[in-house]
């Protein structure tokens, strides 16, 4: 290939990179759709991930010898839920209940081991 041929494609192809990077403030009339608008219903992240992420600061008993607790079913809807979780030693399953917010964050009102 000829130097000129390269140096052609590396200026061309960081054109485009700096265009997608900045195409919204060089063309504002023609900007890009937000793919999911903030609404009154629309949730951070959804209840499920939430308790997966946050399982051992919200049961109401500690792990023990060492395990770490995980999820092994969730079902929640509605303001409600129940989840089954286990450390690798011992399983538990609890009742929930929630509320969201107006921009959708999670606060958990009740848990209730079985």
């Amino acid at each position: 290939m000829k130097k000129s041929f390269v140096v052609t494609l590396v200026i061309l192809i960081a054109l485009i990179i700096l265009g997608y990077a900045f195409w919204d403030s060089l063309f504002p009339f023609m900007s890009r759709p937000n793919p999911l608008p903030v609404t009154e219903t629309t949730r951070v992240m959804p209840i499920e991930d939430y308790i997966r992420l946050n399982i051992s600061g919200l049961s109401t008993v500690k792990e023990t010898v060492g395990g770490k607790f995980y999820v092994t079913s969730i079902e929640a809807h509605g303001g409600a839920g129940t989840v089954s979780y286990e450390d690798g030693h011992n399983g538990y399953t609890a009742d929930f209940t929630y509320n969201t917010d107006a921009v959708g964050a999670i606060t958990i009102t009740s848990w209730n081991l079985r």
